[in-house]
């Protein structure tokens, strides 16, 4: 019987955890939305399916992967839209892929 009220502590434990996520993501939306030019595109196969990577160059040189949809394909030098989100603990930006279009 202790073993039982142990588990159940232990699981409730694991639930409160999950709702204290669900609450308070460590990433947040800044609502800073930037734009990217695509230096490269790449795709790659893995026993789980396939990836797809963007290397990308901001406007101000920047210069970072993000990951895309496989099946979405982004020529080089197009321009694509990213969301940045920021990480509570390691204080970093991260980016979410929103869109690709073509340059002008």
């Amino acid at each position: 019987m202790k073993q039982l009220k142990i588990g159940l502590f232990i699981l409730m434990c694991g639930v409160g955890v999950l709702l204290a996520l669900t609450y308070f993501p460590l990433t947040s939306e800044t609502g800073q939305r930037i734009q990217a030019k695509v230096i490269s595109n790449t795709l790659t196969q893995s026993l789980d399916g396939h990836r797809r990577y963007l290397t990308v160059q901001t406007e101000d040189d920047q210069v970072f992967r993000v990951s895309i949809p496989p099946t979405t394909d982004c020529p080089l030098d197009s321009v694509v839209a990213l969301d940045t989100l920021n990480n509570q603990i390691a204080a970093q930006s991260s980016y979410q892929f929103i869109h690709c279009r073509t340059a002008p």
